[in-house]
């Protein structure tokens, strides 16, 4: 066997991008995405479960190396964006650098804001420490930047739900180290008198996300295909449930559904077309309809089992509700439990509607 394979099979590979701001060319490390998976999800997708292959080592959290910073000027975004910067959207590189500049020299506390968050190999810094800093920073210089805030917003978006998850470890002591979490706290405490915007919490995080994943959806010229809309949407509501916002969330696939429903009948339309109207692109719209169903289907599955939940509970606390009140008449104990506001769900499994007497029933009664 080789020294190499002792050793393990290295998780990272190094690559070379160019910055979009100093235009320099810096190494990186970005994960081999084939030698993991993440086999199990949150409601707000965060990874819960990653299988990594046996031979590799060391076994990190990958969403601690998703975002990569510019040696030179500190820069920071998702290592996909460093290799295909403005794929999607109306941003160019030359607006972005201006504006990214400008943004920068306009928030007096952005330099002290760099010099806490910036990612220092030289450091004898835990690695979720250093995956937190570069997602804060990522954050708040991208938020600095006019065209972003005001719809071309969904990396943003992204990188918010994604400190969500980070600061839901923090918040259940998933980061392995009572220290960590120290070191994390600390850092966060000095970093809110210099960005007084920014509201630490995973729940704040997440309500930041959803802002501006709502912005995206009707804003960001990224947002182009039916598939891309769903998954926006799709997010949006599994943040409402994340936030326990049934309503909304229930809202938002009945918005997701009718959008689906409107493409499906499109779909139709073409098909029946008697235009030169591509097969090929027919097929196309067919494989995209085919895939935002399953991925309705998903969330719709996920909707009803946390419904379910709360329905079951709510059952309990209602009955409870009811046995002060045995005496009561059927309509008495409806209005009860109207006042108290339980739904109607929770009503009928309680309080089955009274079956009405029959013929037979009233002559065996009598």
């Amino acid at each position: 066997m080789s020294p190499s394979q002792d050793a393990g099979i290295s998780p990272f590979q190094t690559m070379q991008a160019r910055c979009v701001i100093c235009e320099k060319d810096g190494r990186f490390s970005r994960l081999k995405s084939t030698l993991y998976s993440e086999t199990k999800r949150d409601i707000d997708l965060r990874p819960v479960t990653v299988l990594w292959s046996k031979k590799v080592a060391p076994r990190v959290d990958p969403k601690l190396f998703y975002f990569w910073q510019c040696p030179y000027c500190f820069f920071t975004a998702d290592h996909i964006f460093f290799l295909q910067p403005f794929k999607d959207g109306n941003l160019s590189t030359t607006r972005f650098r201006k504006q990214y500049q400008k943004g920068q020299a306009a928030y007096t506390t952005s330099q002290s804001i760099q010099q806490l968050l910036i990612s220092d190999p030289k450091e004898n810094q835990s690695v979720f420490i250093n995956g937190l800093k570069l997602n804060l920073l990522a954050c708040f210089q991208w938020e600095q930047v006019e065209e972003v805030v005001n719809g071309e917003c969904l990396q943003l978006a992204s990188y918010y739900l994604r400190l969500g998850w980070l600061l839901h470890d923090l918040r259940h002591g998933l980061t392995k180290s009572p220290s960590v979490k120290e070191e994390a706290q600390a850092l966060i405490s000095a970093l809110r008198p210099l960005w007084p915007s920014f509201a630490p919490g995973e729940p704040a995080t997440l309500e930041k996300a959803l802002k501006y994943y709502q912005l995206a959806l009707t804003k960001s010229a990224a947002v182009n295909t039916i598939l891309q809309e769903v998954n926006v949407r799709l997010i949006i509501t599994r943040i409402h449930m994340k936030l326990s916002r049934l309503g909304e969330a229930k809202k938002s696939i009945v918005e997701c559904k009718s959008r689906v429903k409107y493409y499906e009948s499109l779909i139709k339309k073409k098909r029946g077309d008697d235009s030169h109207f591509a097969s090929s692109d027919l097929q196309d719209m067919e494989t995209a309809h085919g895939k935002c169903l399953a991925l309705l289907s998903q969330v719709e599955l996920i909707y009803d089992k946390i419904e379910l939940t709360i329905i079951e509970r709510q059952v309990k606390t209602a009955q409870d509700l009811l046995n002060q009140h045995a005496d009561k008449s059927y309509e008495e104990k409806v209005q009860i439990l109207r006042q108290a506001r339980y739904s109607d769900k929770v009503i009928a499994k309680v309080l089955p509607k009274e079956k009405k007497k029959g013929l037979f029933d009233i002559l065996k009664s009598g």
